[in-house]
């Protein structure tokens, strides 16, 4: 079973004041279900997810009571699992977002050594 949804972002165009919208898709999968014994009293049942966007790829476990509920609704008591999972992250990271003008101003930051390969030293020697 595999889900895909899109993704849109606006992106800056570098130096253009213009925006482009560019789509990401995100593959995610049931990767494995199976049995955890948690604790000896308490049998668990772990829904692994797949979560692909290339060239990022990621699995994350979510643990359910085996006595909760049965085969047919384990995934999808998983799904509302693990979409209240992200949900919770995008309000805890909220204020990490940075206006468009700060990811500008950092894009044109230029705070790495120039290339070797951009310096103009005919004996090849390494300048500090």
């Amino acid at each position: 079973m595999a889900n895909h949804f899109m993704l849109e972002t606006e992106v800056p165009l570098e130096n253009s004041g213009l925006r482009m919208t560019t789509e990401m898709e995100y593959k995610i999968t049931v990767a494995r279900i199976e049995m955890a014994a948690r604790s000896e009293l308490e049998a668990h049942v772990c829904v692994t997810f797949q979560i692909e966007r290339a060239p990022i790829s990621f699995q994350i476990p979510v643990f359910l009571s085996a006595h909760d509920f049965d085969d047919t609704e384990m995934v999808q008591v998983a799904r509302n699992a693990l979409h209240r999972t992200f949900m919770e992250l995008a309000a805890a990271s909220m204020d990490w977002e940075l206006p468009t003008a700060e990811l500008q101003r950092l894009s044109n930051l230029n705070l790495r050594p120039a290339k070797l390969a951009e310096c103009k030293n005919p004996c090849g020697k390494i300048l500090v």
